[in-house]
C-alpha cells in the first residue's frame, strides 16, 4: 500500500470515527434535552423554617436524569432535612458564568447555606480556563457574600460518560480534570468545601455499572447515580451538620 493509500485511509478512519462522535453526541443531546424538558428543580417550603438553602447550578443542580425531583441531591438533602427550607434556581445547561443571575434572582437577601453544582457545560462546551477562573472566582466571592457557608460540587469525569466514544471521550476526560484542578484550588483558596466526584479508579461505579448510575442519555447521572453524588456530599463536607446545628 502506498503513502497516498495509507494517508487517504487515515482521513477516512479519522474522518468515520469524528462522523460516529457527532453523532453519538447528537443522540445524547437529544435525550438529555427531553429529560430536560420533564425536569424540576426540588425546592422545599417550610413556613417559618430553621435554616435556609439556596442551590444554583445547572441540570446536575436542576436534577435531570432522575426519575422525580426528590431523588436529586437537592431533593434528598430535603427528605434529610424537612424542617429546612430549600430555594433551588438551578438551569437546564447554565455554565459558570450565569450563575450569578442565578444569585441575583434569590428571594431573599441572605440564606444560611448556598450549594453550587456547575460544571459539566463548561467541560463540554469548552469554556477558557482564564475566563473560567474570572467567573468561578466572582461566584465564589458572591455566594459567601450571601451565606456563610458554602459547598460546591462539580460533574464526574464527563469523559467517562457513555455518550462519548474514543478519542473524544479522552479529551473530555482531559478537560474534567482541567476545570476540576481550578475548581480545587479556588475553593481551596476561600476555604469553600469542594466536594469530588471525580473518581478515576476501575472501583468508580459509574464505570462499572453505567446502565445502572446513567440516565438514558448516556451523560446525566439517574436517579441512583444522584444517591452517590449526595452521599458523597454528606461524606466530603460539613452541609448537613451545619444545617442541623442550631
Amino acid at each position: 500500500m502506498g503513502v497516498k493509500s495509507v494517508l487517504t485511509l487515515t482521513v477516512a478512519l479519522l474522518g468515520a470515527i469524528v462522523l460516529a462522535n457527532m453523532i453519538s453526541l447528537a443522540v445524547a443531546l437529544y435525550r438529555g434535552g427531553a429529560l430536560a424538558d420533564r425536569s424540576e428543580a426540588f425546592q422545599q417550603r417550610v413556613p417559618n423554617a430553621r435554616k435556609t438553602l439556596l442551590v444554583i447550578g445547572d441540570s446536575t443542580a436542576v436534577g435531570t436524569g432522575a426519575e422525580r425531583p426528590e431523588d436529586s441531591v437537592a431533593g434528598r438533602i430535603g427528605s434529610s432535612l424537612p424542617g429546612m427550607a430549600i430555594v433551588n434556581l438551578a438551569e437546564n445547561g447554565a455554565k459558570t458564568h450565569e450563575l450569578m443571575a442565578q444569585l441575583r434572582a434569590a428571594p431573599d437577601a441572605s440564606y444560611d447555606a448556598v450549594l453550587i453544582q456547575v460544571g459539566g457545560n463548561d467541560v463540554l462546551r469548552f469554556t477558557g480556563i482564564t475566563e473560567l477562573r474570572k467567573s468561578a472566582t466572582a461566584l465564589l466571592s458572591a455566594a459567601k457574600a450571601k451565606a456563610p457557608y458554602v459547598a460546591m460540587m462539580s460533574s464526574g469525569d464527563v469523559g467517562a460518560a457513555p455518550a462519548f466514544l474514543k478519542p473524544v471521550d479522552w479529551v473530555y476526560s482531559w478537560r474534567t480534570r482541567r476545570v476540576r484542578s481550578l475548581f480545587l484550588e479556588l475553593a481551596a483558596r476561600d476555604a469553600i468545601d469542594y466536594v469530588d466526584l471525580y473518581d478515576p479508579s476501575d472501583d468508580n461505579p459509574f464505570y462499572r455499572h453505567p446502565d445502572r448510575y446513567y440516565a438514558p442519555d448516556g451523560l446525566h447521572p439517574s436517579a441512583e447515580g444522584y444517591r452517590l453524588w449526595f452521599e458523597q456530599l454528606v461524606k466530603q463536607s460539613s452541609i448537613r451538620a451545619y444545617l442541623m446545628a442550631r
